[in-house]
């Protein structure tokens, strides 16, 4: 039969034609065609997560700030000649005029749980001091007060104001005068801590008034009753205690340090403005 070139040149079409399709088609695996759409992209690692906040209660306490424990200084005022009755009712000039602190905490510093205030002055050749210990009203109506004789031992455990007086303002001697809400008084000299003396017996006035809210101790001492000290300084050693029997608190004016004892005269604080003999 004979070929005729159209039919030559419709084979060699159909041909092409059969190529091109198995070239697109392309075997199992092969590249994809350029006009399809991209593959989709693995989506990206996420970022680690922060560690978690470790809770409050197992995380390290923080120190607490060390309450301030440095002596207590008041400048007491001369107010001359004053008619004082101690008898625990302040109603005399000279507590208007008297140098006043309310700075009393525990041992260590730290706030007391009543409310303590001391009046000082000074004037014709006395020491006037009072201290006012506000309370709740039932340890007001029955305060403890045991002990009902001078220099009775023990009487410390009572309610009490308690002075410590060093004119000599050597941080070593001093001299010290308790009294209960009942007037009883107690009274020693220290030639060192702990080191005291009954023997000395002081001439001096002290009173009590209990009142609703608060009671008070009053104290007219004479210059002269200190004569134990061969010198006074201008700037005393002084300290004040208060005993809360119904709650335990020891209040102190300076404070002594956490777990010292009341008779500590190094941390005793300082009457300026005071008399002095040489």
């Amino acid at each position: 039969m004979r070929i005729r070139p159209e039919h030559v040149v419709l084979s060699l079409a159909m041909f092409a034609a059969l190529l091109s399709a198995g070239c697109t088609q392309g075997p199992a695996g092969a590249a994809a065609p350029a006009d399809a759409p991209p593959a989709a992209e693995a989506p990206a690692a996420a970022p680690a997560a922060p560690p978690a906040a470790e809770p409050a209660s197992l995380q390290p306490a923080q120190p607490a700030k060390a309450p301030a424990t440095s002596a207590r200084l008041l400048a007491v005022p001369d107010v001359g000649k004053s008619a004082v009755k101690a008898d625990g009712v302040l109603d005399e000039a000279v507590w208007k005029k008297a140098a006043t602190s309310e700075a009393f905490g525990h041992d260590d510093g730290t706030k007391g749980g009543a409310r303590t205030k001391l009046l000082v002055a000074r004037g014709d050749g006395n020491v006037y001091i009072a201290v006012e210990g506000f309370d709740e009203a039932a340890n007001l109506k029955n305060p403890t007060a045991f002990v009902t004789e001078h220099d009775g031992s023990g009487i410390w455990e009572d309610d009490d104001v308690e002075l410590f007086i060093g004119p000599a303002g050597d941080r070593n001697s001093y001299y010290q005068i308790i009294i209960n809400p009942k007037g009883v008084t107690w009274d020693s000299y220290f030639s060192s801590a702990r080191d005291g003396d009954l023997q000395w017996s002081p001439k001096y006035a002290s009173g009590v008034k209990i009142g609703k809210e608060s009671w008070v101790a009053e104290f007219v001492l004479p210059v002269a009753i200190f004569d134990e000290s061969d010198k006074m300084q201008s700037t005393w050693d002084f300290n004040v205690l208060r005993m809360r029997a119904a709650t335990g608190e020891s209040l102190y004016w300076s404070p002594v340090g956490g777990g010292g004892s009341s008779h500590t005269p190094t941390k005793f604080g300082k009457l300026s403005g005071m008399p002095a003999k040489k």
